[in-house]
């Protein structure tokens, strides 16, 4: 008989006489057990729970009791929509309602968020989420805009608002507040919803106090919507704080401003952003500047001070350009200090 190591050419051939009684029951036992499990599921998957599709604003909400709505602009609801119940959280517990997401927040300066979601009254499946971040200041706010702005979005800014949609969400920055809306679908419904809860926040917020940097950029004819601020590290230093800085010209070339307590405290904060910069290469002397050439991008960056200003130019490329940058920043910077005195 041929040797066969891998099939089994009689393994269909019984070798046992006998079989238990035993074991043959409790086949049957367990046969029965997978038959009654599949009759439940498939009666429950015919005759499901309905709270499982309802699209209310509890399945939106970590658990939190309906709270005063605080800051909140009253009347966010348009036409169509009704405001489910408001919660609102503290920089103890940010991270219930945005884990992972809390730090970036916290960073910028948060004093608290309020939530509340806007569902459609005839068709439940179209919402709109309202997170409403106190911020403490413009200039978190202005932070926390920029730092989620998606990279080529078209913003807006006047009358102290800074705002700009994606395709079913708003983000808009005024005040010491920052907003955002996130709508269920990119429909005409969920978009007019979002421009009547930008026109309520713009209508019932305070613009506050326009931030100095602001008007400091826009004479160089950059808008606000450009503008970055950093509250800490800005360019990864850890001394760089309060940090306002802004493309400009070609390529990646950003300038920068930030004030400090006292005119030498800015003096000695314009030579740690060059000792940093020059880090990361070496010194380089163009006119009687002092500037950082980077190691691998050949890139130019300096800092200066003027009064308790510190003002800077980073990543420049071309070196007359860069030179002509720095020398309309300082400019700019001597002309806003002058109007203050």
């Amino acid at each position: 008989m041929q040797d066969d190591r891998l099939f089994n050419p009689r393994g269909l051939r019984h070798y046992r006489r006998t079989y238990s009684m035993t074991e043959f029951r409790a086949g049957l036992a367990v046969l029965a057990g997978l038959g009654a499990v599949g009759a439940w599921v498939a009666y429950r998957g015919g005759h499901p729970d309905p709270s499982l599709f309802a699209n209310t604003p509890d399945l939106l909400d970590p658990g939190n009791k309906e709270q005063a709505r605080g800051a909140l602009p009253a009347g966010l609801a348009p036409d169509g929509f009704r405001e489910g119940k408001v919660s609102r959280f503290a920089p103890d517990d940010l991270y219930k309602k945005i884990n992972g997401r809390a730090d970036f927040f916290l960073a910028r300066g948060f004093v608290e968020l309020t939530f509340v979601s806007l569902v459609g009254e005839k068709d439940a499946s179209l919402s709109v989420d309202v997170e409403f971040y106190d911020m403490g200041t413009p200039e978190n706010a202005l932070g926390a805009y920029a730092g989620e702005k998606a990279e080529g979005a078209s913003t807006e800014s006047r009358d102290g608002s800074t705002w700009h949609f994606e395709k079913n969400a708003l983000f808009v920055a005024r005040g010491r507040n920052y907003a955002r809306g996130i709508g269920s679908a990119d429909s005409a419904e969920v978009r007019a919803a979002l421009e009547h809860v930008l026109a309520r926040l713009v209508a019932s917020l305070g613009a506050g106090e326009r931030p100095w940097a602001l008007e400091l950029f826009e004479t160089l004819d950059v808008g606000a919507n450009d503008v970055g601020y950093h509250k800490q590290d800005a360019f990864s230093f850890e001394f760089a704080k309060g940090v306002y800085s802004a493309p400009s010209g070609a390529g990646d070339t950003e300038i920068f401003v930030m004030l400090a307590p006292d005119a030498a405290a800015a003096e000695a904060t314009a030579a740690k952003f060059v000792d940093g910069f020059a880090s990361l290469g070496e010194r380089v002397r163009l006119g009687k500047e002092t500037w950082a050439k980077d190691e691998y991008l050949s890139s130019l960056s300096t800092a200066r001070a003027d009064g308790r200003v510190v003002f800077g130019v980073r990543g420049a490329t071309d070196p007359k350009a860069a030179a002509s940058t720095l020398s309309k920043l300082a400019a700019a910077v001597g002309e806003l200090r002058g109007s203050d005195e």
